[in-house]
């Protein structure tokens, strides 16, 4: 991985997305993770680096 990322370092997004049950659960009753009222910390942290990383996307795009 870290030789993919050495060749291609706007290929892979800045924010690790953690696993998260809550958002796992979310999407199969056809929620997004930023619907969840009261998301767990993995679920927060998740909705965090969902974020972030569309952040980097948008910046990316916009050079």
């Amino acid at each position: 991985m870290e030789a993919f990322h050495e060749e291609y370092p706007d290929a892979i997004a800045p924010e690790y997305i953690p696993y998260s049950q809550d958002i796992r659960n979310a999407t199969q009753q056809g929620m997004t993770a930023f619907e969840l009222e009261d998301p767990s910390t993995t679920a927060q942290r998740a909705r965090e680096a969902y974020l972030a990383d569309a952040a980097a996307l948008l910046e990316r795009v916009e050079d």
